[in-house]
């Protein structure tokens, strides 16, 4: 089944709007925005609408659409690109294998970073957390997810309360959590159990280089 073009185009306005505008709640709304089919058939982009209908099924276009504009794409004409697919394809492996990554990306973060340093914010520059999501090295539902299990973004809000690259990827966060379904207690168990291991090999860590002090100093 296929959307026509004019759903297509109202359903993106929608979430464009959800992503671009504070005041806008796809859910809460319901995806209903004020566009009329006569003023979308006066549009000089309506062809390309047509042709995202019939690229992407109905059932598939929402999530085709939110993996697009969560990496930056808002004009209509890139969604018919290779690079649209593989947004898309990258989201969906992702989506279908979430603990996996979640995990994975919690051995990198942890592995070189304390876990209860990880979230501590400074006054000259951004917490370890946040970095490694802007140097690439965790993905958007990492920091959604964790943000539903400690609520970091609370406090991020108030120590970063003028930074416009913060500001940015704050309500990125928050808007597109809403899209994100996973088992909290199941995350929340391995994030649990991460931090147990990361901090108790620590602490092994620094009891046998203590041990191995006091045998040299024997």
């Amino acid at each position: 089944m296929r959307l026509s073009a004019f759903d297509t185009y109202t359903l993106y306005l929608s979430l464009r709007n959800h992503f671009s505008r504070e005041s806008y709640d796809y859910f809460k709304y319901r995806g209903k925005v004020t566009a009329s089919h006569d003023s979308f058939m006066s549009r000089k982009d309506r062809f390309q609408f047509q042709k995202l209908s019939r690229k992407v099924s109905a059932s598939e276009m929402q999530d085709f659409i939110v993996a697009n504009i969560i990496c930056g794409k808002i004009w209509i004409g890139d969604y018919l690109d290779d690079d649209a697919d593989e947004n898309y394809k990258k989201h969906l492996k992702i989506r279908q294998s979430l603990s996996y990554h979640f995990a994975n990306e919690l051995d990198g973060l942890f592995r070189d970073n304390r876990p209860n340093i990880c979230f501590r914010t400074y006054k000259d520059r951004y917490p370890t957390l946040f970095m490694t999501y802007l140097a690439g090295r965790i993905t958007l539902e990492t920091m959604v997810i964790l943000n539903d299990l400690v609520n970091y973004i609370s406090k991020w809000d108030q120590v970063y309360n003028d930074d416009s690259i913060w500001e940015k990827h704050s309500i990125l966060i928050k808007k597109y959590a809403p899209f994100l379904e996973y088992d909290k207690s199941k995350l929340k168990t391995i994030l649990k159990d991460k931090i147990k291991e990361y901090e108790h090999g620590e602490e092994q860590e620094a009891s046998r280089t203590s041990s191995a002090q006091a045998a040299n100093a024997a």
